[in-house]
């Protein structure tokens, strides 16, 4: 239960099991979204994101071009995230193999993506 002085937290709808869960409890992840073959943001519940990082990480593991690591790319850099060796022009091995890395992060509770502010 909060108390009276700590600020009421936001509320967001798991993008797996579409239960309403506060914002300390979601992870927001990127997910591939095949209906628009892009990467999106996803609020993923306790239940529902270990699921979520695992097909993530299979999809990076699956690459062989561009075009999906430019769109995790993108993703990410909405939430600020930003991986110098693909802004520098490093080979498509080394950004694949970084991003594994930064999946794993993710996973770990290492890096959290933030929500924003309100608008």
């Amino acid at each position: 239960m909060q108390s009276s002085d700590e600020p009421e937290q936001r509320q967001f709808v798991c993008s797996g099991c579409y239960e309403i869960v506060p914002e300390s409890l979601i992870r927001i992840l990127p997910h591939f979204n095949e209906q628009v073959a892009s990467y999106v943001t996803t609020y993923r519940c306790e239940d529902c994101w270990p699921q979520a990082v695992a097909n993530t990480r299979a999809r990076v593991a699956r690459a062989e071009d561009w075009a999906d690591i430019l769109s995790l790319i993108d993703c990410l850099e909405r939430h600020s995230l930003f991986l110098l060796e693909f802004r520098r022009g490093d080979p498509f091995p080394v950004v694949r193999a970084l991003l594994e890395q930064v999946i794993e992060k993710l996973a770990d509770g290492d890096i959290r993506l933030s929500a924003g502010p309100l608008a």
